[in-house]
Formats: C-alpha cells, structure tokens, sequence
C-alpha cells in the first residue's frame, strides 16, 4: 500500500524456482594453471595475443649471480592454441640485468619487444616473426635505441595502425629532463 497521496496499491509476483537457480552461474574463466616454476626470480610478464589466436608471453628472470646481483634474461612462451611452447631464452645478459619487457604485434606479423638494461641504463629493441618466435634463430640481434639521458627504464611499445612504432620510457633521474 502507498500512503502517499495516491493511496495505490501495489502487487508483485515471483515464483521461487530451485535453490541452485538462486545464485550466480559458475564462471566462465578456468582454473589458473602454473605455466613456469623456476627457483630463479621472475619478473615483468607481458603478455600479446595475436589475431592468429597465437599468445605470446615474455618475462625476465634470473639466469646466475653476477658480481652487483643477478644477470637476468628475456624468455619467451606461445600458446598456438593447444599448448604451451617451451620457454625460451632469447636474450641473455651476463653481465647486467635485462628487465621491464614490453611487447607489439605489428600489420606484418612481427612480434616487437623493449627492454631495459639497467645495467648500461639502455633500451633495447629486437623482434621475430610471430609465427616463429619460439625459435632462437628467428630474433634479430638487439639494437640500443638512442635516448636523451644516460638511464632509462620502464620502455613501453605500441604500434600504430600506418606501422609506426611508438617506444616511450621514465627517465628516472631529475637532471636534464
């Protein structure tokens, strides 16, 4: 009954149906599985999907102990929509600390992928066929990208639809900014 102005009166029907219909549907999301296990430190996934329904999956981790902490490497993963490749080192550093991965498609089918080297205060740059960036041979060698400081870090890539390249990084030290 409204005791407004109105004095309506209002009616509403439900029908109880069965108890499980009471509470959301389970999720649609699988259970996490553990894709790597390593006693070695992992750090920075990224993680790219491709139309090809293949998913690309880089990190840095730990490789040995070098004399100012550990070198560390860039690994890499793909999904080809069954199965998990194995990792994959594709890039070593033994004497610095290769971090903060950041990964692209391009229109061609490149995979494109920065990183940190904090070690010289670098970013580089290197990229593989998609398709085929679960073999080594596939990578092309690194190069460094010219920076405007001697340090940078936390790279991030992005491509445009035209194919341009856009890699943006912190420079973490206040002078000449």
């Amino acid at each position: 009954c409204d005791s407004g102005e109105g004095a309506d009166i209002w009616f509403t029907r439900r029908e109880l149906s069965d108890i499980p219909f009471w509470y959301a549907s389970p999720s649609d999301w699988i259970d996490p599985k553990e894709l790597i296990s390593s006693q070695n430190r992992i750090d920075s996934p990224v993680l790219v999907a491709g139309e090809d329904e293949i998913v690309h999956v880089l990190w840095s981790q730990a490789t040995s102990v070098a004399r100012d902490g550990d070198a560390t490497s860039i690994l890499y993963m793909g999904w080809d929509g069954e199965r998990w490749s194995q990792p994959l080192t594709i890039f070593e550093s033994p004497n610095g600390n290769f971090s903060q991965p950041s990964a692209a498609l391009d229109k061609d089918g490149r995979l494109l992928v920065v990183w940190s080297d904090s070690q010289s205060g670098d970013i580089l740059f290197s990229w593989a066929n998609a398709a085929r960036a679960g073999r080594p041979a596939e990578w092309v060698d690194p190069i460094s990208l010219p920076i405007t400081q001697t340090t940078a870090v936390s790279p991030t890539i992005l491509v445009d639809d035209s194919g341009t390249i856009f890699v943006t990084y912190a420079v973490p030290i206040n002078e000449g900014r």
